[in-house]
């Protein structure tokens, strides 16, 4: 189902099951079919939301926007993200880092005011201001993928800005041995 069927198929329902709904691969229905009748209860549409309006009870009083993150980092993001990324990382014995989620920048973006995290339909407003400088296709959202190639390449990290303030990517280091036959290292 693409984007917009999904989120008009839940639009009308309460916000617990909506947000369930917007990040569930499969909808109640399919869940119902595709479990064994003694454990379709646990893919009722109750038992499904029923962490997510806990969660969304506890939180009363802020603005919605702030209660809808900490909900997010509470559910999708510990539940599913986190979890991906760990066992995605751990298939290729890759050590990742998630930075953003160290709780002092954690608590920090918490306590920065709504306009600093979203400006009309822009996100992350602060950190993607503070970055303009240093990664400039985060200044142009509108940017093409066309246009964000030109300061990077698959594979290729860009180290560093040329004269005309474009990101250029450093050389490739050489990592022959000099005392190989038929290889000179580079000057």
């Amino acid at each position: 189902m693409n984007r917009t069927k999904r989120f008009l198929s839940v639009a009308s329902d309460p916000l617990s099951e909506r947000l369930r709904g917007w990040i569930s691969f499969f909808s109640v229905a399919e869940l119902q079919e595709l479990l064994a009748p003694d454990l379709r209860h646990l893919g009722a549409r109750d038992s499904l939301a029923a962490p997510y309006r806990e969660i969304l009870d506890r939180t009363t009083g802020g603005d919605l926007l702030n209660r809808l993150l900490y909900l997010n980092a509470k559910t999708y993001l510990l539940d599913d993200l986190n979890v991906k990324m760990d066992r995605a990382s751990m298939a290729v014995s890759l050590e990742t880092r998630a930075p953003f989620l160290d709780p002092r920048i954690a608590q920090f973006a918490a306590s920065l005011p709504l306009d600093y995290k979203l400006r009309g339909s822009r996100g992350k407003y602060v950190l993607k201001k503070a970055l303009e400088d240093l990664l400039p296709y985060v200044a142009d959202p509108s940017a093409k993928p066309s246009e964000m190639s030109k300061i990077s390449e698959p594979g290729k990290v860009p180290s560093r800005f040329n004269a005309a303030g474009e990101m250029t990517l450093a050389p490739e280091p050489d990592v022959r041995e000099p005392d190989c036959p038929g290889t000179s290292r580079r000057q």
